[in-house]
């Protein structure tokens, strides 16, 4: 009943807006889509600013747009509250982006975080590159003395992988930042009018989750740089091992594999 309730009065709130739900495993290049999305509706390149009270609430300088980040790792009384202070900026914007990174599926569905809506997007990419990635960040952040559990490259986050590559691809629109970084002006356009929008802006380097694991936020990396992470760092055996397993073997390339195995 309580989620129930609490599912009804997150649909009242966010009435008459458009709401565009965007879920991937961490260091996929969510915050590369979020911010080209932003630049698209807003027609200009803009940032998304982090209010200080709410670690999890972001605005654009106009109001129209309000991105709601990782709200998968709020409690619920605490996203309830969130939008109950927002609520002047919730009711002068015109998009709600709702972001969640590393869930299953299925989490859309379940969660009243997320209203309803038709608007839903998966963020993918090269499994390895997205390995590497995530091994390289870990490594950043280790020298820093500091913990990375998010980071973790293990069962689950296969699994949870393999769940978005297993997606409805009628319910979710799939988005590719290893494809997308060599697109043409005219791919991104193409891809961009499938929302009703024009304006293909690229955006600046993400400050979210410290930018590129590899450059931190020295400049956006050339798209070859992005399809080759994988050659720039060491895969243990143990993790070889897991990677390698056939119930995975659809996440990767024969290219990535040949690699895995040499």
């Amino acid at each position: 009943m309580v989620r129930l309730f609490a599912r009804v009065l997150v649909s009242f709130i966010f009435r008459g807006k458009r709401v565009l739900f965007v879920t991937g495993m961490r260091r996929s290049g969510n915050h590369a889509f979020i911010n080209w999305f932003i630049n698209a509706f807003e027609g200009n390149a803009v940032n998304s600013n982090r209010h200080a009270d709410e670690p999890h609430f972001n605005s654009t300088p106009s109001g129209r747009v309000i991105f709601l980040n990782e709200i998968n790792t709020m409690s619920g009384k605490g996203y309830l509250q969130m939008l109950r202070r927002k609520r002047e900026y919730v009711r002068n914007a015109e998009l709600i982006i709702i972001s969640a990174e590393d869930c299953q599926l299925a989490y859309d569905k379940n969660s009243f975080r997320v209203p309803g809506t038709n608007e839903r997007l998966i963020v993918r990419r090269s499994t390895l590159n997205l390995v590497a990635s995530r091994l390289k960040m870990l490594q950043r952040k280790a020298r820093n003395g500091i913990g990375a559990g998010d980071m973790n490259i293990d069962g689950r986050f296969m699994e949870r992988l393999l769940s978005l590559h297993n997606a409805d691809k009628n319910r979710y629109r799939i988005w590719w930042y290893d494809e997308w970084m060599g697109w043409t002006d005219t791919e991104r356009v193409k891809f961009l009018q499938y929302f009703g929008m024009n304006n293909d802006i690229p955006p600046a380097i993400s400050s979210e989750g410290g930018g590129s694991s590899f450059t931190g936020r020295a400049g956006t990396p050339d798209a070859v740089e992005i399809t080759q992470r994988w050659k720039q760092v060491h895969f243990s055996d143990s993790l070889k091992n897991l990677l390698l397993k056939k119930r995975y073997e659809e996440l990767f390339t024969n290219q990535e594999v040949e690699h895995l195995n040499e």
